[in-house]
C-alpha cells in the first residue's frame, strides 16, 4: 500500500516480507532522492510483525531552512494485539520541536533545540485511556533528536512547500500548534528587577546563606531602585534560554537545586562559589510571555516553573503538572523591569576615615 507524507509528491510504500514464521512490514522509501540544503525531510520506521501481534510505526518531518532554523514533528503508534480481541492497547505519541542547527560535515546535523511540545494518548481496552494534553518538555526529552544523520532521511521537497507548522504530519493539530510556540518576549538589557504578580514584591538576594555557598532568595517592599540586592542581569544564553546573575553579587547565579522539600517544591538559591552558569544546565532559565506584561520562568533543566511562596525560602519551582500550571497559577507569574541600580558604596581607603553615616 502507498501512503504519501505532508505536501510531497514523492511517495513511501510499505514492504511485507517473511522473517522466519512472522510476516514483517516494513516503509520504503523513494528511490529518487532530491540533493541539497535546506529543505524538508521525512523518516519513516514501520515494524508489523504478525507472529508477535504488534504493530510500531513512526513518521518524522525535518525542516531546515536557509537561517539555521529547524523543526521537528514526530509522530508515533505503538499498538498490542490479540487475535480475537483486537488491539488491546495502543499508545500514540506526538512531538514538536523548534530551534537552530548547524551542519558537521555533508550529513549530520546538530540541532539545538529551543522549544520541545509533546502529546500522549494511550488506549487500554481493559482501563481507562489515558489523554495528556500539550505539555513543553524539558531539555533532556529532545535528546534524542540532538544529532540527526540525514543518511536517515529522504528529502520531500523544499522549503518552500512549507504550509503548516507541523508540516502535514499532524494536521489535525496546526490550529492549537501556533498558542504553544509563543514568540520571545522582548526583554530590557542592563540591570532588572524581577517582580512577583502574587507577592506584588521584587524577588532578591538574602545575606543569609546555607554555609554551603548557596544563597536564600526572599521578597523585599523597599524600592527597588535604592535595594542593590534586587537587581539582577538577565543574558540569552542559547536560543530561548537565559542566565540570571545577581547584580549586587556579580559571580552569583540563579539556579534551580536538586534538594526538594518532599512535597513538590524545589528549592532555588544563587550559586556562590562562582562557575559559568552557561555551563551548568541547572543555572538555565526559560522566560516565556503568558499575556502582556506578565510573564512565566522555567528551569531549562526540568521544564518546572518558578513560583513565590511565603514560606522562609520564599522562591521554588513548582515540580508537578509541568509549566503548563503556570498559565492559570498566579504564584508562577512575574514581571521584568529595568531599573537603574545605585552606586556601588566606596570603601575608605586605609588612611581614610568611613564616610559619615
Amino acid at each position: 500500500a502507498a501512503d504519501s507524507l505532508g505536501q510531497g509528491t514523492m511517495e513511501w510504500t510499505q514492504k511485507t516480507t517473511i522473517e522466519g514464521r512472522a510476516a514483517v512490514t516494513r516503509w520504503v522509501p523513494p528511490a529518487v532522492t532530491a540533493p541539497g540544503i535546506p529543505g524538508i525531510y521525512d523518516s519513516k520506521d514501520l515494524n508489523k510483525n504478525s507472529q508477535l501481534m504488534t504493530d510500531e510505526n513512526s513518521e518524522v518531518a525535518l525542516l531546515l531552512d536557509d537561517q539555521n532554523k529547524c523543526r521537528l514533528v514526530s509522530k508515533y503508534r505503538d499498538d498490542d494485539n490479540d487475535s480475537s480481541r483486537g488491539t488491546i492497547r495502543s499508545t500514540q505519541r506526538w512531538d514538536v520541536l523548534q530551534g537552530t542547527y548547524a551542519m558537521e560535515g555533508s550529513k549530520v546535523v546538530v540541532c539545538n533545540w529551543a522549544q520541545h511540545v509533546q502529546k500522549v494518548y494511550v488506549f487500554d481496552k481493559d482501563g481507562p485511556d489515558t489523554d495528556k494534553d500539550w505539555a513543553h518538555m524539558a531539555k533532556q526529552a529532545s535528546t534524542r533528536w540532538a544529532r540527526l544523520n540525514l543518511g536517515d532521511f529522504h528529502k520531500r521537497g523544499p522549503v518552500e512547500e512549507v504550509r503548516t507548522i507541523s508540516l502535514g504530519l499532524l494536521p489535525e493539530f496546526d490550529a492549537k500548534l501556533p498558542s504553544l510556540f509563543p514568540p520571545p518576549p522582548e526583554l530590557p538589557e542592563g540591570p532588572v528587577i524581577i517582580t512577583s504578580s502574587y507577592m506584588e514584591q521584587c524577588m532578591y538576594a538574602k545575606e543569609d546563606h546555607d554555609g554551603k555557598g548557596r544563597r536564600w532568595l526572599g521578597f523585599c517592599k523597599a524600592t527597588p531602585a535604592a535595594e542593590a540586592q534586587a537587581t539582577w542581569i538577565i543574558t540569552p544564553a542559547a536560543p530561548g534560554r537565559y542566565t540570571i546573575c545577581s547584580h549586587w553579587k556579580r559571580t552569583e547565579y540563579l539556579y534551580a537545586t536538586r534538594h526538594n522539600d518532599g512535597h513538590g517544591r524545589r528549592y532555588v538559591h544563587t550559586w556562590m562559589k562562582g562557575g559559568v552558569p552557561e555551563d551548568d544546565p541547572w543555572g538555565l532559565w526559560r522566560i516565556e510571555q503568558i499575556k502582556p506584561g506578565v510573564l512565566r520562568i522555567l528551569s531549562d533543566a526540568q521544564g518546572e516553573y518558578l513560583y513565590a511562596t511565603r514560606y522562609k525560602c520564599g522562591l521554588y519551582t513548582w515540580m508537578n503538572d509541568g509549566r503548563a500550571l503556570a498559565d492559570t497559577d498566579p504564584q508562577g507569574w512575574w514581571t521584568i523591569q529595568a531599573v537603574t541600580p545605585p552606586p556601588p558604596k566606596e570603601e575608605p581607603g586605609p588612611n581614610e576615615d568611613p564616610p559619615p553615616k
